[in-house]
């Protein structure tokens, strides 16, 4: 943390910012290679120290982790005339999409990105990185297909870390628990990247009216960090909770009484009482009590994370003609099960057995689907999937919203149907057939989802469809041009 050290950056060439840890913000000071601080703030905690009866101070030290994937970052890159296809192991189809049409100056309707399956990603895999810009390069200007794979090797140096952090955390309590006040300063870094940041546990999950928070990112000369499972909040959690330990053991009070009376959440004290019941917790031991050099033990921690949404995620859901029954979408699944719980979605409003839902997915080809982190997926998805309105107003469900839905599919030759929710209510299913430009997004809205008939124009669609209707629903809907 010397300021004397070799500079990583001047100035003007540091980053602005990076998503592996919290906080990330921009325009931070830079003084050497220490950049920050970050801080947060409420009440006054010099106040709430004088007012507690007990103050813990501890330091707390994590080092850089990496991913370690079963399966490498790859890529296989083909630049063709016509337009990019990108076969990657990816956590995002749609974002990875983006970027390649971004870098390379293509408009989005000649960027394909497809990935089949993916061995593991944590958080690795959630942008292009350079081995991907590399490849595509490489096969923009060979006109041939490229394939890249990083080694075991390259995996630890450059396909993304956890930061190294460095913390100390200083509580006080009152004798009966209630804390007084929170102070945390941290420092941590991504290497050449930003985002060494703990998080905001210590800010989120314990009632406390007095908080202060101070911290920094340190740049070094070594591979760039990125998200990783709760990205800050693995560090900053177990600084937290050890502190909390530590907290307990001075006030003489059980963890877990502790924890019921400080942490306001309902949900969370019945997943305590739950899983105190389930490992035995009051065959716990007094810390220390056991002689020799070998202790055994129990004890618990918890951390938060934000309920996350990707409003501009979608699925696209057909019924054809002989009632099977198709779900299409961009997501990817990344061992989750994105695909059964799509099938198992669709089917529940269709009244039909999952086994009689055919999904595909992982093909920006599809309906826009969300990312594979953030723990938001299956939040983002799904709803798309339920919001199908029920013909002539039947209930889900029904044999007589099935059978509508077959009688009108089969009524319908070289058409389809759109049923996108929300769009802006002033947009005309003509309209929707002509809009040129890809990226005009529509946030209007709608309590109602509008019905759009379509013909099958091509700057709704790139190839030919099988005669059927398709119910599209998005929360917000982008056409794509075919420039």
């Amino acid at each position: 943390m010397s300021i004397t050290a070799p500079l990583v950056y001047a100035a003007a060439a540091a980053p602005a910012g990076h998503p592996s840890g919290f906080p990330a913000a921009a325009n931070l000071p830079l003084q050497g290679n220490t950049r920050g601080p970050a801080l947060a703030a409420r009440g006054d905690v010099e106040r709430g120290f004088s007012q507690a009866d007990v103050i813990v101070e501890s330091e707390y030290a994590t080092q850089v982790q990496t991913h370690c994937c079963l399966e490498p970052h790859a890529i296989v890159a083909d630049w063709r005339s016509e337009g990019l296809t990108v076969f990657m192991s990816t956590q995002f189809t749609a974002g990875v999409r983006h970027e390649l049409a971004e870098t390379f100056g293509l408009p989005l309707s000649r960027v394909r990105v497809v990935v089949d399956a993916m061995g593991g990603g944590f958080g690795s895999k959630s942008s292009l990185g350079n081995y991907g810009r590399i490849a595509v390069e490489l096969s923009r200007r060979a006109r041939a297909p490229v394939r890249l794979f990083l080694d075991r090797e390259e995996e630890q140096m450059d396909a993304g870390n956890r930061p190294g952090t460095w913390q100390r955390l200083k509580i006080g309590a009152k004798q009966n628990g209630d804390l007084t006040a929170i102070s945390l300063v941290s420092y941590g870094t991504s290497g050449i990247g930003l985002g060494g940041g703990v998080g905001t546990n210590a800010e989120a999950l314990y009632t406390c009216p007095n908080f202060a928070s101070a911290q920094h990112d340190v740049f070094i000369n070594a591979g760039p960090g990125c998200a990783m499972r709760a990205p800050g909040n693995t560090p900053g959690g177990f600084g937290l909770e050890q502190t909390i330990d530590e907290l307990a053991e001075k006030l003489g009070i059980d963890p877990l009484a502790l924890r019921d009376r400080i942490d306001p959440s309902p949900v969370r004290r019945e997943e305590r009482r739950i899983g105190a019941e389930r490992i035995g917790w009051h065959r716990r031991r007094a810390v220390g009590s056991e002689p020799g050099p070998v202790k055994r033990g129990l004890g618990m921690a918890q951390s938060i994370w934000g309920a996350n949404v990707q409003t501009n995620a979608g699925c696209e859901v057909r019924v054809m003609r002989d009632g099977s029954v198709e779900v299409l979408s961009s997501v990817q699944d990344i061992g989750t099960g994105i695909g059964t719980v799509l099938a198992q979605t669709v089917a529940e409003v269709l009244g039909l057995h999952p086994n009689a839902v055919t999904v595909r997915i992982g093909d920006t080809e599809f309906a826009p689907g969300g990312p594979s982190y953030g723990s938001r997926t299956t939040a983002s998805v799904t709803p798309p999937g339920r919001s199908m309105p029920p013909p002539t107003n039947l209930s889900h469900g029904t044999d007589e919203f099935r059978f509508a839905l077959i009688r009108r599919a089969a009524s319908i030759s070289a058409m389809r149907l759109h049923v996108c929710a929300p769009i802006a209510s002033a947009l005309s299913h003509r309209a929707a057939m002509i809009i040129p430009a890809f990226g005009v997004e529509w946030r209007t809205r709608l309590w109602r989802s509008r019905i759009l008939v379509a013909s099958n124009s091509r700057k709704l669609q790139s190839t030919p469809r099988p005669a059927s209707f398709a119910l599209i629903a998005s929360s917000r809907f982008r056409i794509a041009d075919d420039r």
